[in-house]
Order: C-alpha cells, then sequence, then structure tokens
C-alpha cells in the first residue's frame, strides 16, 4: 500500500558528486522552509565538516572556529552551497511530496529545484542563472529499521 504526502514549502540537501554509487547519494534531508539562508548556510557547514568523507583530524581547525579556507560557499536566496566536492546543496522548494510503498520500503520523493547557480561535476563548470530542474528519487529504507 502507498501513501503519499505533500510537503509544499521545505529546504531540501542533498550531497551533489560524480560518484553515483557512494552512500552519500542516499543523503537527503529537510529543513524548515522558514529557515533563511544564512541559518542553512551555517547547518550546510557543521553537516559537511561532520560528514563520513571528512576525517576527524581534519575537523580540528573548523571545532577551533578558525577561518574555513578552500571550502566553497554560495548563499542565494533559494539555494545554498557548501563544500569542495563533494558539495552539500540545499535547495528551497516549494512542490515537495513523498510517497512510502509500504510493500517495496521506498520512498518516492519528487520537488523542482529552483533557478539560480549549479555546479556541473562531470563538467566542471559553475552554471549561474541555470533554469528550474524537476527531480524524482526513490531511497530505499534500510532493512534494520
Amino acid at each position: 500500500m502507498s501513501e503519499k504526502r505533500d510537503g509544499g514549502h521545505c529546504w531540501v540537501v542533498r550531497w551533489r558528486r560524480e560518484d553515483g554509487s557512494s552512500v552519500l547519494q542516499q543523503f537527503l534531508q529537510v529543513l524548515p522552509w522558514r529557515w533563511n539562508s544564512e541559518k542553512v548556510e551555517e547547518y550546510l557547514l557543521s553537516l559537511h565538516y561532520n560528514s563520513p568523507m571528512t576525517l576527524v583530524s581534519e575537523r580540528i581547525d573548523w571545532m577551533n572556529s578558525e577561518v574555513r579556507l578552500g571550502l566553497v560557499v554560495i548563499r542565494e536566496k533559494e539555494r545554498v552551497i557548501v563544500g569542495e566536492h563533494p558539495y552539500l546543496v540545499a535547495n528551497l522548494v516549494t512542490d515537495f511530496s513523498v510517497t512510502y510503498d509500504a510493500t517495496r520500503g521506498v520512498e518516492t520523493m519528487s520537488y523542482t529545484e529552483p533557478r539560480g547557480t549549479r555546479i556541473d561535476i562531470e563538467g566542471g563548470k559553475v552554471l549561474r542563472n541555470s533554469p528550474p530542474v524537476k527531480v524524482s528519487l526513490e531511497l530505499q529504507r534500510p532493512s534494520d529499521l
């Protein structure tokens, strides 16, 4: 049996990386739409520095609140990008919906990423003012939950 829920407005947070087989590809978080881009940026910095891709020894400067060097930080009204590869991207979306299929243990999410800056990882380019992009993805619920 499937159950669909429309969430509407929220920030959707995902990792962007070239390697599609990474555990980071399954990462998706939703944040309240009322958060401003500055608060989302601070949240993304925390996620980035505590990611499984970052050694604990590399977190020392961040833990001591020293200047963040080498990280790309792009903050727009409806999108925040943080990282160096992989990148964390938060998009403020207005049409988020999710369907849960209990028989398959799969959630299917759909939403539209707003117009703005995107990083083309494969092409190695920063795309400014790119058009909106419709996204649909499935996440498998871990069997041990």
